[in-house]
């Protein structure tokens, strides 16, 4: 996992590495000089070399510098426009000097021919081995900037996501379907071979208002589950992840390691073997809030549990278990993590999870998911969850604790309110039928 942050070179370009070692930073992003005027980096040699050993001792990869804010490629007016490119070009031959992997700029919405044109005499005139990283800002939607990796088509161009600009301009990420559809938008306009970074920043300005002002990694608009969903789906969670943060009411790099431990939380934890060999009613109630993630060929999908019920021991009247060990229910008798999956009234699956210590029989069913990336059905019940995920009796003994297929994982979330309730279809277990043993959040 490649976390980093935009830290500063006041004092050096060295003072940003040693910022990043202490912060716990793997990937680092800086500006190469002060961002609100046109003067060139005068990085001297020593301090270039500096720099790269730094970044070699500490094993900070991938570099990014930042180009200035006054950066305008579409401009009208000539001056602007060539102090931009020349800019450009500055901030891309030091990057090959510090062995940087490129310099990130924002493309403006207007006048995309000259864009066009002055991103080629940037591209011309700058060193072959760093690339151009075109940023999505809080103006520009991804279609747009689609169009100029389309019509520029060159293998040195980059995209860079930035989380909040996104939203400012006006895409929903909180949103299931939109999140979805950012990730077509990528893959179809510009291309997933071409992104290269994410800015993993959350938004302090609402939906769509073209005003792009950062807030701390979940603390903002956004919330935790975009964050989520982009370090753990295979398409991105390998790019470096860089925040532009303010750091948690401006507290410096104490904010900005406290916005890497977010990100790190964001990641999730997988559910182990020691979550499942615990009681099982104990554990129905603690999956409510995890996420379960199905990750197959050409499948991503998320959901965060909401319902469950608890089956414990063969005593239990309502437990397949209680009608001793058979072929189809024998994996509750074996070792927890391992999924359990029946068919039931001739059409649906159910999905269950094998709980506490081996030889004993109980499991988790899970009833009910809130749809979070990749599903479009209706999710709130197990027959439906099993149909919509592609999940079958074919999964029946899968380790999810080892899986990179079908998995859980907790960010820390715990749902503020759990409803006890009967379990559901069950009357004919008698007594056992009125244990509420069956969970739920909502």
């Amino acid at each position: 996992m490649r976390i980093g942050a935009h830290l500063s070179i006041v004092g050096g370009l060295d003072r940003a590495v040693e910022s990043a070692k202490e912060i716990g930073a793997n990937t680092l992003q800086i500006f190469s000089s002060p961002p609100r005027n046109w003067k060139k980096p005068r990085a001297k040699d020593w301090e270039i070399q500096e720099f790269r050993n730094l970044v070699e001792r500490y094993q900070i990869s991938p570099v990014f510098i930042h180009a200035k804010y006054l950066v305008n490629l579409a401009s009208k007016n000539e001056q602007i426009r060539q102090k931009s490119v020349y800019s450009l070009i500055a901030d891309l031959n030091l990057a090959a000097k510090l062995k940087a992997c490129g310099v990130i700029f924002h493309p403006h919405p207007k006048n995309p021919q000259i864009l066009r044109i002055s991103i080629r005499q940037v591209l011309a005139h700058s060193p072959k081995s760093t690339y151009l990283i075109l940023e999505n800002s809080a103006r520009m939607k991804l279609e747009e900037m689609g169009k100029v990796f389309q019509t520029v088509d060159s293998s040195r161009l980059r995209f860079c996501l930035d989380l909040a600009h996104a939203f400012q301009a006006g895409y929903e990420l909180t949103r299931p379907q939109v999140l979805e559809e950012v990730f077509k938008v990528i893959k179809e306009e510009i291309g997933f071979d071409r992104w290269m970074v994410v800015h993993a920043n959350d938004s302090k300005t609402s939906l769509g208002s073209k005003n792009d002002r950062h807030e701390d990694v979940a603390k903002g608009k956004l919330g935790p589950t975009p964050f989520f969903v982009l370090l753990n789906h295979p398409l991105s969670s390998k790019l470096p992840f860089i925040i532009e943060t303010p750091g948690f009411k401006e507290k410096g790099l104490v904010g900005d390691k406290e916005n890497l431990a977010m990100l790190r939380k964001l990641k999730g934890t997988r559910l182990g073997k020691r979550f499942f060999h615990q009681p099982t009613v104990k554990v129905a109630k603690e999956l409510l809030g995890k996420y379960l993630i199905v990750c197959r060929e050409n499948q991503f999908q998320v959901g965060k549990i909401t319902e469950t019920e608890a089956y414990v021991g063969p005593q239990d009247k309502a437990s397949h278990a209680s009608r001793g060990k058979t072929d189809r229910n024998k994996i509750m008798w074996g070792p927890p993590g391992q999924l359990y999956v029946y068919f039931v009234y001739g059409m649906y699956y159910c999905l269950n999870v094998v709980t506490e210590k081996e030889g004993y029989p109980a499991a988790v069913l899970i009833r009910g998911l809130e749809p979070v990336f990749g599903i479009r059905g209706k999710t709130d019940g197990p027959g439906k969850i099993c149909r919509e995920l592609k999940i079958t009796t074919k999964d029946t003994g899968l380790d999810i604790t080892k899986s990179y297929e079908i998995y859980i994982k907790d960010i820390g979330e715990r749902p503020k309110e759990i409803i006890a309730a009967p379990r559901i279809g069950v009357d004919y277990a008698g007594e056992w039928a009125k244990r509420k043993w069956r969970f739920a959040t909502f």
